[in-house]
């Protein structure tokens, strides 16, 4: 409900914001690119015909675009990925499924040369009341 005021601040700030990009090949989309800041709200891998998606494919997708990401990421530059309690399988999580259960956050960012550097929960409402859906 509030999208054209939230663009309207984003533009003012000089935010580029882009949908419809494959987060597996930011490095064929951004060539010359190198950003200070990559956000990735809520990945999900894409559904399969009939029955839920495997796990197996959102981890790939996450360890695909973080593989991605570093090459069109500036020097000290930050990737941010909101996960959903549980699914990143990191320890600070207090979430009953298991680290076999999650998408494996870790593994996929130590394979791409990155860091985690800190983990937060997400405050859920707040996007709610800004009008996100999810």
């Amino acid at each position: 409900p509030h999208c054209a005021e939230i663009l309207s601040d984003l533009n003012s700030l000089n935010v580029a914001l882009m949908h419809g990009v494959d987060a597996r090949k930011l490095e064929e989309k951004f060539p010359q690119g190198k950003f200070e800041r990559i956000v990735f709200m809520f990945p999900q891998s894409p559904p399969k015909r009939k029955g839920r998606n495997k796990i197996q494919l959102h981890r790939a997708l996450i360890a695909e675009f973080l593989q991605s990401a570093v090459h069109v990421l500036a020097p000290n530059g930050r990737i941010y990925i909101t996960l959903l309690q549980g699914q990143g399988g990191t320890t600070v999580e207090n979430a009953p499924r298991g680290y076999l259960n999650s998408w494996w956050v870790n593994q996929a960012a130590a394979n791409a040369g990155c860091l985690i550097a800190s983990v937060h929960k997400l405050d859920s409402d707040s996007l709610h009341e800004k009008g996100y859906i999810s």
